[in-house]
């Protein structure tokens, strides 16, 4: 008992993590290799393929697959990432059987396919949840961007501090250095010639030593804003784009869930209708058993007016 429930749990994880890579690989491909089938309520169609592990062991004889049930979502996924390049083609047809994907290698002596599986067409009941779960991904995403945007532009504002420091340290060490030049120039009045040169060569050694600690500073803290610049201006842009994506999706919740209370309205006037219907079929059934047991009646005063008339005529003969 507990290794077959644990094999269904296997079944049901494998079947989840299936279903939802190809969610993900239909929702993202679904303009581009299939734009006739899209939905005519809300443009979005969404497909799904349920796959056990006594199923999938048929369909790795018949379509001579070498992978294992619990690597099948992985490579199937790649697959499907690589059809959109000139390598592989994913074909999507739909019949009234159902629906069929085939993932094609072309070349120029024949087509190679792939793999080829029967698919479900979601109807709007399943695609809504769907939506509703990929706008919170969404949400969460924005949410956890805006925190990095915030801790980015902290570490931005540090770095401007720390520049502000340095130039700091810049001013102090040019007063430092009018500083020690005065007392210089005051000992050299007192000191010989030679004594002069070797102090004038220790101040530029040390104004040397000074400059070139600052400039290298200086870079090392102007490549760092550049990079966190580059980073700060890559997450606006994937917060943009995260935000449109969210709007979108409200929008197609929101004409779902107008849809819906259409179809909830037309169905409840459809039930009163048919209510209608019934109680018009319940009275012409009463009114036809009536008929037929007046039909009976008179049957039965026919015959025995037939037989009356028999028995007059055969007195009078």
């Amino acid at each position: 008992m507990r290794a077959t429930e644990e094999r269904k749990a296997t079944r049901m994880r494998s079947r989840t993590r299936l279903r939802r890579s190809w969610s993900r690989r239909m929702r993202a491909r679904r303009r581009r290799s299939c734009p006739e089938h899209c939905s005519s309520c809300i443009g979005v169609t969404l497909y799904s393929l349920e796959v056990y592990e006594d199923d999938f062991h048929l369909l790795k004889a018949s379509q001579s697959l070498l992978v294992d049930f619990d690597q099948f979502p992985k490579m199937l996924e790649s697959l499907l990432r690589g059809c959109g390049t000139a390598q592989y083609q994913c074909r999507l047809t739909e019949s009234p059987t159902g629906c069929n994907l085939q993932i094609v290698e072309p070349s120029t002596f024949k087509e190679l396919t792939h793999l080829s599986l029967k698919i479900v067409k979601c109807n709007d009941r399943e695609i809504r949840p769907y939506l509703a779960n990929r706008a919170n991904e969404l949400t969460d995403r924005l949410r956890k961007t805006k925190t990095v945007v915030e801790k980015m532009a902290k570490h931005n504002q540090n770095s401007k501090a720390k520049c502000q420091d340095l130039s700091n340290d810049v001013s102090r060490l040019q007063l430092e250095k009018e500083a020690l030049a005065r007392t210089v120039r005051l000992e050299m009045s007192e000191k010989n010639r030679e004594s002069e040169i070797e102090m004038q060569r220790k101040m530029r050694d040390a104004i040397d030593q000074a400059k070139r600690e600052f400039e290298a500073k200086a870079k090392e803290a102007k490549m760092e804003v550049d990079k966190m610049q580059e980073k700060l201006e890559k997450i606006v842009e994937d917060k943009d784009k995260i935000t449109a994506e969210r709007y979108e999706l409200e929008g197609t919740i929101r004409s779902l869930t107008m849809d819906l209370t259409s179809r909830t309205n037309t169905c409840e006037k459809l039930t009163e209708e048919n209510q209608e219907i019934q109680m018009k079929l319940t009275e012409a059934e009463g009114n036809r058993f009536q008929l037929e047991r007046e039909i009976h009646r008179l049957e039965l005063s026919v015959a025995s007016f037939e037989q009356n008339a028999s028995s007059t005529n055969a007195i009078e003969a």
